[in-house]
């Protein structure tokens, strides 16, 4: 195969001198990490050596071979640039995950920069990433570009699904057209000229506190991740695997670990456009899924119908990614004993392309409750949030991260790039994490979330962990999110929300509160003093999530905020306490 200028060998010294630690993983010349053409010719690599093999099961479960998507794919990269678009072109794509999306997704990585946009959100968040990113072409459903024209969109040409509206182009009719040979030469030519440094992603961030952000992702970026991804769950097409993938392509869940991870391994893809649990396990059985990924709250959801054998009866689901949230080590623990699935737990960040951090089969089961080691090539340091020096281990401090995965920066903000930039060129995190000696990382919340009572920083994502390895708590509460609460004695005090698995209320406030009481006490706590909450609310408040189902903290406080006010709900001590 010829890899044109797509050769990248310097891509494993992407790290400041001085900064490697004793348990660094380099990335050996030629490792594939390290030696990868560009995107578009690992998609026609995996065609020309997997044809007859199957790449995609879409929706309804009809099964697509590698051949007939790489058809589709060429012919829709050549109906890209039949209808105006030229190498570096930025073309959208807006709609539920589905057989389409993922040809659409991979033809515009052999043409241009992909930006993928979420089709669940307001259609002004949508022009406003069309605007900012400058795009011309959408590929959408036929509904979404009317949505999308009358929210004031324009001079963009729209190439729907299910249908045309307007003056839009048929998806359906592009990839089944005849092209002259002449567009496969051009195509072709496009590609020879990619560098593995070009941006071919755009990924813009769910903007939960703001406008979202586009991270600027290189092919090499990607590359190294899929590949490296790949690697740690042991993809193969040897021993018949099938990955499952319910998070949404819009995301770098679906489209990285999801699409690519499965086209560089040569393995089926079974998409799922709306997560619904049973129906997750339902067809993780009957089509022998072997690897399935998800949220910790996707997973627990997924639990009960595991451990049903009239549902759950081919027992084929040996690994997965879990990832998102807190992973509780109980679940974790729970899928591996129930279900016979030895989980994956993975950090990362869009901005990381994403994958930074890995459980391995072979850490020991105490340090399967991490997030793992950071991935082969890359160096994750923690530092003082204050001045980036290195924080000793065991000590809090900010991730940082350096290495092949790291973007180029946000899109057309160079002042935004300027503040997730460290001195010494790394990627700024904003969660707050704890090393142990062995390089494992822990981590304890984010900068900006952090609860100070009394003088003492807790960490809400540290607290919702621990709070669901309370078995009453993993048993009955399907999610757990703490906020601040605003108080005169100690400046806040901790707040829980909790919503339970059957929306029963399992639990009063004074009841909750006890139990986390409890699980303060002895010899080895599961929590503080301090992080024992003082507010709940059971089944009370509803949690609002984005539609990456990231917990909206902001959103979230205010609703307690103005729930305790208005109940003029006063502070619950544990009955212990009580005098």
């Amino acid at each position: 195969m010829s890899i044109g200028k797509s050769r990248n060998p310097e891509l494993s010294t992407n790290i400041p001198d001085g900064i490697k630690s004793d348990y660094f993983q380099p990335l050996e010349y030629g490792d594939p990490a390290t030696y990868f053409p560009v995107l578009g010719k690992i998609i026609d690599e995996a065609a020309a050596n997997n044809p007859d093999d199957v790449a995609v099961i879409d929706i309804d479960e009809k099964e697509y071979t590698f051949r007939e998507i790489h058809e589709k794919i060429d012919k829709l990269a050549a109906g890209f640039l039949e209808t105006g678009c030229t190498p570096g072109s930025k073309i959208c794509i807006c709609m539920p995950s589905r057989v389409e999306w993922e040809i659409a997704f991979l033809a515009a990585l052999k043409v241009g920069i992909v930006v993928p946009a979420d089709d669940w959100v307001p259609p002004d968040t949508t022009k406003y990433i069309i605007d900012h990113a400058g795009i011309k072409h959408v590929v959408c459903l036929a509904g979404k570009a009317e949505e999308l024209v009358n929210s004031g969109v324009q001079d963009v040409t729209f190439i729907t699904v299910e249908g045309t509206t307007g003056d839009s182009i048929s998806f359906k009719e592009l990839v089944s057209k005849a092209y002259p040979s002449e567009m496969q030469e051009k195509l072709d030519g496009i590609m020879e000229n990619q560098a593995t440094t070009d941006t071919v992603f755009i990924l813009y961030t769910s903007g939960t506190t703001g406008r979202p952000k586009g991270a600027m992702l290189t092919h090499s970026n990607i590359a190294y991740n899929m590949s490296e991804t790949a690697r740690y769950l042991e993809m193969s097409r040897v021993t018949n695997d099938k990955v499952h993938c319910s998070p949404p392509f819009s995301h770098c869940f679906g489209n990285i670990f999801g699409i690519m991870s499965a086209w560089y391994s040569g393995i089926p893809l079974a998409i799922m456009d709306k997560f619904d649990p049973r129906r997750a396990v339902e067809q993780i059985s009957r089509l022998e899924l072997t690897i399935t990924y998800g949220t910790p709250t996707q997973f627990r959801k997924m639990l009960p119908f595991f451990e049903d054998p009239a549902i759950y009866k081919n027992r084929t689901f040996r690994t997965g990614i879990m990832a998102g949230e807190p992973c509780p080590p109980k679940l974790i623990k729970k899928l591996a004993e129930d279900v016979g699935s030895d989980i994956r737990v993975i950090y990362g960040l869009t901005e990381a392309s994403p994958g930074t951090n890995c459980t391995r089969a072979t850490d020991p089961p105490e340090k399967k409750w991490t997030v793992g080691r950071a991935y082969r090539g890359s160096v994750v340091r923690i530092e003082d949030p204050l001045d980036g020096e290195p924080v000793p281990h065991g000590e809090e401090g900010e991730v940082v991260i350096y290495g092949p995965g790291v973007m180029k920066g946000y899109y057309n903000a160079p002042e935004k790039t300027a503040l997730v930039t460290s001195k010494l060129g790394g990627l700024k995190t904003g969660d707050i994490g704890i090393m142990d000696e062995e390089g494992y990382l822990i981590i304890s919340g984010r900068i900006k979330n952090m609860i100070i009572r009394g003088g003492n920083n807790l960490y809400p994502v540290l607290i919702e962990s621990r709070m669901m390895q309370i078995p009453e708590f993993l048993e009955k509460a399907e999610s757990i999110a703490i906020v601040g609460v605003k108080d005169d004695m100690y400046g806040e005090e901790v707040g829980a929300v909790v919503k339970s698995r059957k929306g029963d209320k399992p639990w009063s406030p004074q009841e909750f509160i006890d139990i986390c009481f409890e699980n303060s006490q002895g010899d080895n706590p599961l929590l503080s003093h301090e992080e024992v909450p003082r507010y709940a609310f059971i089944d009370d408040i509803e949690i609002p999530v984005s539609g990456r189902n990231k917990v909206l903290k902001n959103k979230l406080t205010k609703r307690v905020i103005e729930t305790v006010q208005e109940r003029n709900i006063q502070k619950t001590k544990p009955t212990a306490l009580q005098k």
